[in-house]
């Protein structure tokens, strides 16, 4: 994803199979959206049914800006924020 979001004409010299269409690896593109849409409306769903598996009549507010927060801690890096 980096090489080709940074560079989609390195991406093609790397050997990184993609169709160019003016400069941007479509394929790539798309496929990422559609797993991070995916992961990220399975943790709705998780958040809203809770442990016990019940649906919550309120979702408790606050949690997005503890991870914001999180995020910057962690340098917006995956492992950073983990530890």
């Amino acid at each position: 994803m980096r090489v080709v979001g940074s560079s989609p004409k390195a991406a093609v010299y790397a050997g990184i199979r993609s169709d160019v269409y003016d400069g941007l690896c479509l394929h790539i593109i798309w496929r990422t959206l559609l797993i991070s849409g995916g992961l990220a409306g399975l943790a709705g769903v998780c958040q809203v049914l809770g442990f016990i598996g019940q649906l919550h009549p309120s979702i408790s507010p606050g949690y997005g800006y503890t991870a914001i927060i999180a995020a910057f801690i962690g340098r917006l890096n995956p492992l950073g924020i983990i530890l």
